[in-house]
């Protein structure tokens, strides 16, 4: 009978677990604020608004269920981003998850420094 060995966890940081944890947790973010965004912009169309008017009522920042779910989601995909590096990584399962942080993070700062990003209220040009 052979004997039974059981599968060890490689004991080095992988960089790669890393950058796919962090990979699903943008992906994660991406589909679902697009999918909210979608929900919301058709719910605004369907009670009568125009695109034009649906994508201004958008930019309003009212508290509604869409607006709770949305971060809710964000976090959920950060916390599989998380889980998927420190199940891939092996042993250093805290460490990789860190490092699978910081993708996220440096996407939504390169969106935020973005001449074209609006955060906040659009300034107004005068000529």
């Amino acid at each position: 009978m052979a004997p039974l060995t059981t599968p060890t966890r490689s004991m080095e940081f992988s960089w790669g677990a890393s950058m796919m944890g962090g990979c699903v947790a943008i992906a994660g973010g991406a589909f679902f604020g697009t999918l909210l965004a979608t929900v919301s912009m058709r719910l605004s169309m369907a009670s009568g608004l125009s695109a034009d008017q649906a994508l201004a009522t958008a930019a309003v920042y009212e508290i509604s269920p869409l607006t709770i779910l949305g971060p809710l989601l964000a976090l959920l995909s950060e916390g599989a981003g998380g889980y998927v590096a420190a199940k891939l990584g092996g042993a250093k399962a805290r460490t990789q998850a860190l490092a699978a942080s910081f993708l996220p993070v440096l996407f939504l700062a390169i969106m935020y420094v973005n001449p074209g990003s609006q955060f906040g209220l659009a300034p107004t040009h005068s000529l």
